[in-house]
């Protein structure tokens, strides 16, 4: 689901922007989207104070109260990311606004072609980001996680045990026999593998490899089972081949 904030002060041009918005996730239903339109840039600024983040930001440039290109710094102050579609009457604004790094600046008239084509840019770019995070179903609820931050988990106590680069420890509950299960996101990662069927390894993080385990950036050593040695080593060694990059 993808949660959407459209914002324009002229009430003719906000109708147009969410219809038109609407009419894309209608086009494709394998996108879900709710699209939240806000007539005043203050009451959207009040959301982001209030941590009511959206997932794409359609915004007008020329409003009374806070400028789109203001409000833009303030999306940015809150979400490094998140697609900001900007909409204006005037072309005075478009180094300001890629300033804030918007992914589009639309000139009024907006076409519907114009702004399927923003959104579909902006829908690719949520999922390819996407990719690279996965779901932890923590003990303290749900947290989302790079991927390539992971250095290594591990089945302790039936729950799988996640370390970071960042030194975090995240423990996520799984019951007996559901280890892999818990970590399948990671299977289908190549930067991931399992030299020991209690741990997955993120080969970002290997410095070593030995006959009988891996030596960790952290200093930590992981064991290799010995019948996983050989397929732990040449996968490794593909790993480094393509410079660390997926394969």
């Amino acid at each position: 689901m993808l949660w959407i904030a459209v914002c324009d002060n002229d009430s003719w041009d906000l109708n147009q922007l969410v219809k038109v918005t609407n009419a894309y996730f209608s086009k494709h239903p394998e996108r879900e989207g709710v699209v939240t339109a806000f007539s005043d840039a203050v009451e959207l600024d009040s959301q982001l104070q209030s941590d009511t983040l959206y997932d794409i930001y359609v915004v007008d440039i020329l409003m009374p109260s806070i400028s789109g290109i203001r409000l833009g710094r303030k999306i940015r102050s809150v979400q490094k990311n998140a697609p900001i579609i900007y909409t204006t009457s005037s072309e005075e604004f478009a180094l300001d606004a890629y300033q804030n790094q918007a992914l589009r600046y639309l000139l009024k008239p907006v076409s519907p072609e114009e702004l399927f084509s923003a959104l579909d840019m902006a829908c690719m770019l949520l999922e390819k980001e996407k990719a690279h995070f996965i779901l932890i179903n923590g003990r303290d609820g749900k947290e989302s996680v790079d991927k390539e931050s992971i250095i290594v988990v591990e089945n302790v106590a039936r729950s799988a045990l996640y370390t970071l680069s960042n030194g975090q420890t995240i423990s996520s509950v799984c019951n007996r026999g559901s280890f892999d299960r818990a970590v399948a996101p990671l299977s289908s990662d190549p930067a991931f593998l399992k030299p020991h069927k209690s741990f997955w390894v993120n080969m970002r993080f290997i410095r070593t490899v030995q006959r009988d385990s891996l030596v960790l950036d952290n200093n930590r050593e992981i064991p290799i089972s010995r019948n996983r040695f050989a397929d732990v080593n040449r996968r490794y060694l593909r790993f480094l081949a393509h410079d660390g990059e997926e394969f």
